[in-house]
């Protein structure tokens, strides 16, 4: 019996050492942030072009915050359960990011692989509708 109590905890242990302390969403996914535990998250941009992050607010609408330049990490402060559109320079989605804990969170931005990597935005459209789906 304690043999199997034993291994339980270490198969807790085990797994709970690999999570991931951020999410990484579909671009498709409609969110709206929340959260009153403070945290940083350092967005290290792994691509060879610059691109663009947006806060998503409390109505889900997407606010412009800055620009991460290829090959480097900026620190934004933020709260968990915030929520966080990463694009290229053209506003094609790279990613919807969150953190899960608080603290410092180093969230990778990589190019997504695949045939179709991004989902293209609507840029013609006004200020205020910009990065709604097309």
């Amino acid at each position: 019996m304690n043999k199997i109590w034993i291994l339980s905890l270490f198969v807790f242990i085990g797994f709970k050492g690999f999570s991931q302390d951020f999410e990484k969403l579909s671009c498709e996914t409609k969110l709206v942030s929340g959260g009153k535990e403070a945290t940083v998250i350092i967005f290290k941009n792994e691509t060879k072009q610059d691109l663009m992050y947006y806060w998503i607010d409390f109505e889900g609408k997407s606010q412009f915050f800055g620009k991460i330049p290829a090959q480097s990490q900026i620190e934004q402060s933020t709260f968990v359960q915030q929520y966080w559109l990463i694009t290229d320079l053209n506003q094609n989605c790279m990613g919807k990011y969150g953190s899960l804990k608080a603290g410092k969170v180093v969230i990778p931005i990589e190019k997504m692989k695949g045939t179709s990597p991004y989902l293209t935005y609507n840029t013609s459209a006004q200020p205020s509708e910009q990065l709604s789906y097309s």
